[in-house]
């Protein structure tokens, strides 16, 4: 039986409506493994997922809602390719149904998090993550790398020339190319990746179960969409191309995250000097970076 969500119900209760959603999830999911692998005895698995989530995500914010509903759809979609296979369900189809349960469930107990804390966690501007929140988030991640060894990818992310278009352009101006940028990102990131606006017309990407190569392909997605844009501001008397400049570093197990993106950061100012610039970071050791930067004027680095 599904449990009904009562629409009045304020905002500061979100955690308790969330509370039965996870419950109904998780029997679920078991059930979607046990038609899986058991379907000679239980027989064909009937119905759709439990409806307490659509319920809850028709009264919340539309960002939020639309990133939910695409893990959502997802998840449905690998179900399905589970219990096709029934009952021996092909292992990567099998691998990619779990992955996705495992982030919905995070993303889940996320939201009843920040409604505990009285905030969505979603930059108002932009509808992505809100800066605050990268930390705890990329820690969890963090964590997950280290227990089941899948790798995750960042991609640092810069709006060329920030600086200049604050100085030249109106607030609703610049809002407005910050939120074009982010609509491009947001269609870019895969429903269980995430992404963040940083300060200083920076944002940043994590691009789960992808490593640098993959970040990489990201990125190039991303240039891609803005040239499709043709996003362009009015400067010193034209009309000037957004573009984008763009880092990519994969963490390993042990990573300092801060050190790991001060690193990018420094890199891409190093590298990309010029408009439209892709950098990868490549981790090398105190000394070796030491005399990279003793070097630093003959263009030598770990940035490729």
């Amino acid at each position: 039986m599904t449990a009904s969500i009562d629409p009045t119900q304020t905002e500061n209760s979100d955690s308790h409506m969330l509370a039965p959603i996870l419950d109904q999830y998780a029997e679920w999911f078991g059930r979607v493994l046990r038609h899986a692998f058991y379907v000679q005895a239980v027989g064909p698995l009937n119905g759709p997922p439990p409806a307490s989530f659509n319920e809850w995500v028709a009264q919340t914010d539309p960002d939020m809602a639309d990133a939910m509903n695409r893990l959502h759809t997802d998840m449905e979609t690998a179900a399905q390719a589970v219990l096709m296979g029934a009952p021996t369900p092909d292992m990567a189809a099998f691998d990619a149904f779990v992955q996705l349960y495992e982030e919905f469930v995070l993303r889940i107990h996320r939201l009843e998090r920040d409604s505990l804390l009285q905030d969505s966690g979603v930059d108002l501007l932009t509808g992505l993550r809100s800066r605050k929140m990268m930390m705890p988030d990329l820690d969890r991640e963090m964590e997950r790398r280290a227990r089941r060894g899948q790798p995750f990818c960042l991609a640092l992310v810069r709006i060329d020339h920030f600086e200049s278009m604050q100085k030249s352009l109106d607030k609703a101006a610049l809002d407005h190319v910050l939120q074009r940028v982010s609509a491009m990102i947001k269609k870019t990131i895969r429903s269980f990746d995430d992404a963040y606006r940083l300060d200083n017309g920076e944002f940043m990407m994590s691009l789960k179960q992808a490593d640098s190569a993959g970040g990489a392909a990201g990125i190039n997605r991303l240039r891609r969409f803005m040239e499709e844009e043709d996003l362009r501001v009015p400067m010193k008397g034209r009309n000037v191309s957004v573009t984008l400049s763009c880092c990519v570093g994969e963490p390993q197990p042990g990573d300092d995250l801060n050190a790991l993106m001060d690193h990018m950061r420094d890199d891409l100012e190093r590298f990309g000097t010029e408009r439209n610039t892709a950098v990868e970071y490549v981790d090398i050791s105190p000394l070796e970076r030491f005399v990279h930067a003793m070097d630093e004027p003959k263009g030598d680095g770990e940035g490729r």
